[in-house]
């Protein structure tokens, strides 16, 4: 059975990745700017860990898992962005796309599940 928290989690990260991927179709952002993203968001998380950011904390709450919260904030989406910007580096842009557009999540609890289409 899977949770409440998983799926909010799962459609934050398809709505994430449309938007990255619309992003750099349009070359609207590039890797640099992946980058950059990835610098900030790991700034965020280890302030996070001692002090609470007001829109960062709500989001937090609402998404991350409770385990993550305490040790690696924003775990899933900074491993997410990583996986954008190495995606953009290392294949042409028509498959980067396809590949971000094709991401398939997996359940930690149950790896059945919660596959995009």
């Amino acid at each position: 059975m899977i949770n409440k928290l998983e799926i909010k989690r799962q459609l934050f990260h398809m709505f994430v990745g449309l938007t990255i991927a619309a992003l750099v179709y349009y070359d609207l952002i590039n890797e640099y700017y992946l980058f950059i993203f990835l610098c900030f968001s790991l700034f965020l998380s280890v302030m996070s860990r001692k002090y609470k950011i007001p829109f960062i904390g709500m989001m937090l709450h609402n998404f991350d898992r409770v385990k993550d919260r305490k040790y690696f904030p924003g775990k899933g989406s900074i491993y997410s962005i990583v996986g954008y910007l190495l995606t953009i580096v290392l294949f042409p842009k028509d498959i980067a796309l396809a590949t971000i557009i094709n991401r398939k999540p997996i359940s930690q609890k149950n790896k059945s599940c919660s596959y995009w289409i």
